[in-house]
């Protein structure tokens, strides 16, 4: 947990931006276990929301695939070959 909430939103942004990416994962998370899951959950009812959930990690593993590279070193190291 404490890679996704630091590191990586850090390399992934622009300097002046590190501040914001490394808030916005956990307010985020908030936002969605405090807010919007339980109005999924009254209205769908909960075995629904029981299979919502089990096919959530699909869909980031999906999303996951599509992500690119960004950080400064990995990409200077790219670049030099």
């Amino acid at each position: 947990m404490a890679i996704l909430n630091s590191v990586v939103p850090s390399e992934s942004v622009p300097s002046y931006l590190v501040a914001t990416a490394t808030a916005f994962t956990p307010a985020a998370g908030e936002l969605m276990g405090g807010v919007a899951a339980p109005v999924v959950a009254g209205v769908l009812g909960t075995a629904q929301v029981m299979c919502l959930l089990i096919g959530c990690p699909i869909l980031v593993f999906i999303g996951v695939l599509f992500l690119e590279e960004t950080a400064p070193a990995v990409l200077a190291r790219k670049n030099s070959r």
